[in-house]
Formats: structure tokens, C-alpha cells, sequence
């Protein structure tokens, strides 16, 4: 395989504390064919000693003259950019040392992908892991209707391709207010298809000097505005028609973090009426995210509706509900599982999202397999077909689990391969007190 060059950019501004950190976790990536922009946007502090304390010719050190702003600083790195790849990186983050491999080979052998993002894990000031984000992206098609409400991923995860930022002249936009990284990859989403992987690709650190931190608590009123111009930008951009007045009562319901208002039953109408309106004009333009925009907009009208204490209220398209939760079984880096039982108890596991983090290649159920070929976008089959098909587990979804371990057995099927529900959920961390509620 080829291996590309790869333009790591860092703008910095007093970031002494925690720059060594992240310019190591860079320099020893298994990947070597990279080149490292760090662009100072005039620090006070001790940031410019050691940027230069690194001898590596990979690195190309700038200077602002007087301080720009992080916008402009990662401009005018862009500019200097010789790489087929981008990724940008805040001057406290830090990435782990296979992260740059482990996308170029993605990047690499999917050439319809203009960005790839990931998952990312909290650190505090002493770089512990606080927290590790369990995102549930189904696929390519859920990242992009994710938009509408919500960056998709950590900015430090994503790596970019080059050839289409310098095409479509994309670039930050000033006075953003932390914003500019969301509003970049709304213009990105214009151009191509945006990827995401669930591996850690970035820590991102939590301090009280964080750039975000600050800007939510210095610049909040500025900031609304320019999350209500970022909606206005991505509306347009996808053929989506709202009004202002649509687009004010949207940022209202469905502010940032996921956070949603406060509103009574009769609002709850509104709510779903303009989230019908959002799909309606989605599906006239044909957009080829329109079964993730029904799931996605239903898992928001089911997040309102839970903080309100509210019923939950569906929301329609000619697309139906169960086709909105099609399940996408060629996603990237997944294992692969099969479902034995395709009773209430699967649906309700389906509708929270159990089981997004894998590839479901079939379910086996023997009253279904001869009436319907497929749920929810996945093959139906009888045991006996599980020695034909690939597979890496096998969950048992039913009550009489001993019984169909029992014919598994028979069915010579690797034992170590076979979990109950609770064992299941067990391994992958969860506390058995949360198992299946």
C-alpha cells in the first residue's frame, strides 16, 4: 500500500501545559510520512520554548505576528499544507499512536469518503481517562443526517481529504465562537460522505481553560447566534426549506450537546410538525440519508419527549417507522453477530440502539424465516442456515436461552461464539442492574 502524506495541523496559543504531550503523541506515530504544522497565534507563555525544544524536520513551526484567532491561524496553516491527508489538533489533545495508520487505510482503500471521524475519550487535567464515548452511528448515512442536530464527531478525530477542501475553497470562518470546526464539516457534507469509526481516535482533554469552555461561557449569546447561522447554512445547503421563524423554533427545541427545551404537551404538536416538515422536503429532494433522518428525528422526538416527561409522539414519512430503522450490515471495522429470536423483546433492544456497534448479518427465528425474508433491513433464517454464513457471536434473544444453547451444541457451533442476552451485555461492560431496561 502507498502511504500518503499526511498534514497534522496544531494552532496554539498558551498552551505550555499541555503542548509537549500533544506534540509527542504526534512525532511517535507508527505512521511516519507526516508532516507536522504548528502555527503560534502569539502565546505569552512558554509554548514557543517548546515547540522548539523538538528537533524533527517534520515539523514546520509559524508564527503569527499579532494574535488572529484560531479560524485564521488554521488558515493559514492550511495553506502551507502539502499533504493528500488532514487532520487538525488542538493544542491539549492528545492521539493515539496508531491513530494516523489506522485511518489512511480506510481513507485509502474507500475513495468516496471525504471524512473520516471517530470516537473519543474525555481526559482530565493529569491526562486520565474520564469518560469514553459510546456513540451508536449505524452508518455513513446516520453521520450525515446527524448533522442537522449536531457535530458529528470530536474535531481531533477527523482526517480529511485535502483535494476536496482546496476544490471547493472550504475553509474556517471567523468569529465562530468554537463553532468553526461544526461549521466546516457542514460545508465538507456538501461534497461527499463523511465516515465514522468507533475506535478511540483522540482524547480530547477537559480543563477550565479549554477554548470551547470558554467561548460557551465568555461569548454565549454570540455563539447562539452563529449555531442558528451553522443551521440556516446546513438547511440550504441539503434543499431543506425553513423560514426563519422554523429555524429559530429548531435551535430551540434541539440545542447543542443534545440538550432539548422545556415544553408542554401542547408544543409537542409544533415539535413534531416541524420535524415532519424537515423530512418531507428530505424526501422530495431525494437525499440518500432519508432513513436515518426518520430514525434520527424519532430518537430526538423520543429525547424531548423523556426530558418533558411527555408520551412518546412518532414521527411520520412515507418511509414508515420500521424502515427508518433499517440496520446498515457492511459498516466499517465491526464484528459481526448474529440474533437467535425476533420477538418484543428484540424490537425493544433495537429501538434503544443495543446493538448499532456491530454488523448484524442475520436473525434466526423459525416461525418468521418462512413468512418474511428480512427485519429491519437483515436476513431472517433457520437455525440449520448458521453453519452456512460468517459470523463472530451468536446472542440468544429468547427466554428459554438453555434450550437454544442445547441445539447450538448440535449444531456444532463454537460454544465460545454463543452468549445469552446478560452475558452478552455483561461483556461489553454493562451493569447488570441496566441489562435490559
Amino acid at each position: 500500500m502507498r502511504e500518503p502524506l499526511v498534514s497534522v495541523i496544531t494552532p496554539v496559543y498558551n498552551a505550555g501545559r499541555y503542548l509537549r504531550e500533544t506534540i509527542e503523541s504526534v512525532l511517535k506515530q507508527t505512521y511516519k510520512n507526516i508532516e507536522f504544522i504548528i502555527i503560534d497565534d502569539c502565546s505569552s507563555d512558554d509554548s514557543n520554548d517548546i515547540i522548539k525544544s523538538f528537533c524533527d524536520t517534520r515539523i514546520v513551526f509559524l508564527q503569527n505576528e499579532k494574535n488572529m484567532g484560531i479560524e485564521v491561524s488554521s488558515n493559514k496553516a492550511l495553506d502551507y499544507c502539502k499533504g493528500e491527508y488532514i487532520i487538525f489538533l488542538d493544542d491539549d489533545d492528545i492521539i493515539p499512536y496508531d491513530r494516523i495508520e489506522y485511518q489512511i487505510n480506510i481513507m485509502e482503500r474507500r475513495n468516496d469518503i471525504i471524512v473520516h471521524g471517530g470516537g473519543y475519550a474525555l481526559i482530565d487535567e493529569e491526562s486520565k481517562i474520564i469518560y469514553l464515548a459510546d456513540a451508536k452511528y449505524v452508518n455513513d448515512e446516520y453521520v450525515k443526517a446527524k448533522l442537522f442536530f449536531n457535530t458529528c464527531f470530536v474535531n481531533g478525530s477527523a482526517m480529511c481529504r485535502m483535494s476536496t477542501i482546496r476544490e471547493n475553497g472550504i475553509r474556517f470562518i471567523k468569529e465562530s465562537y468554537g463553532m468553526q470546526d461544526y461549521r466546516f464539516f457542514v460545508h465538507m457534507a456538501q461534497y461527499g460522505r463523511i465516515a465514522y469509526s468507533d475506535k478511540a481516535l483522540v482524547l480530547h482533554r477537559m480543563h477550565s481553560n479549554n477554548y470551547t469552555s470558554k467561548m460557551l461561557e465568555e461569548k454565549k449569546v454570540a455563539r447562539e447566534k452563529v449555531f442558528k447561522a451553522v443551521k440556516k447554512e446546513l438547511f440550504m445547503s441539503q434543499g431543506i426549506n425553513m423560514t426563519e421563524m422554523d429555524i429559530n423554533s429548531f435551535c430551540h427545541y434541539f440545542q447543542e450537546w443534545d440538550n432539548y427545551a422545556c415544553i408542554n404537551e401542547n408544543e409537542l404538536e409544533n415539535v413534531r410538525s416541524l420535524l415532519e416538515k424537515i423530512i418531507s422536503s428530505a424526501e422530495k429532494n431525494n437525499v440518500d440519508y432519508l432513513y436515518e433522518l426518520v430514525r434520527i428525528c424519532n430518537e430526538k422526538m423520543q429525547g424531548i419527549c423523556k426530558k418533558n416527561g411527555l408520551p412518546f409522539v412518532q414521527v411520520y414519512s412515507s418511509v414508515g417507522l420500521e424502515d427508518s430503522f433499517k440496520l446498515d450490515k457492511y459498516t466499517i471495522d465491526k464484528e459481526s453477530i448474529v440474533l437467535w429470536g425476533a420477538g418484543k423483546f428484540f424490537e425493544g433492544r433495537i429501538r434503544k440502539n443495543e446493538f448499532n456497534k456491530y454488523n448484524i448479518v442475520s436473525i434466526v427465528d423459525v416461525k418468521r424465516a418462512g413468512k418474511k425474508e428480512a427485519l429491519y433491513g437483515v436476513d431472517i433464517i433457520t437455525p440449520d442456515m448458521l453453519n452456512k454464513i460468517s459470523y463472530d457471536y451468536l446472542i440468544i434473544m429468547v427466554k428459554e436461552h438453555e434450550a437454544v444453547m442445547q441445539e447450538a451444541i448440535k449444531l456444532n457451533i463454537d460454544e465460545s461464539k454463543v452468549y445469552t442476552y446478560v452475558e452478552w451485555m455483561k461483556k461489553q461492560g454493562y451493569d447488570e442492574r441496566w441489562i435490559g431496561a
